[in-house]
């Protein structure tokens, strides 16, 4: 099986919001924060990246706004 390439685009918008999301943070976290707290989804931070970006277009999401 071949996995994607290991990219974390900590710059990306959806990713900040999912991740201030995911971890119940008050504010958006910087690209800093975001490569610390990512470090734990190697080699899959590709992946993450893309369930955090499919996390606000999800029914459940639209019924959180």
């Amino acid at each position: 099986m071949h996995l994607p390439d290991d990219v974390l685009p900590v710059d990306d918008l959806g990713l900040r919001e999912g991740v201030r999301d995911v971890y119940k943070l008050r504010e958006r976290p910087g690209a800093k924060e975001v490569t610390t707290m990512a470090e734990v989804w190697r080699p899959y931070r590709t992946l993450a990246t893309w369930y955090l970006w499919r996390r606000s277009t999800t029914p459940a999401a639209a019924s959180r706004r």
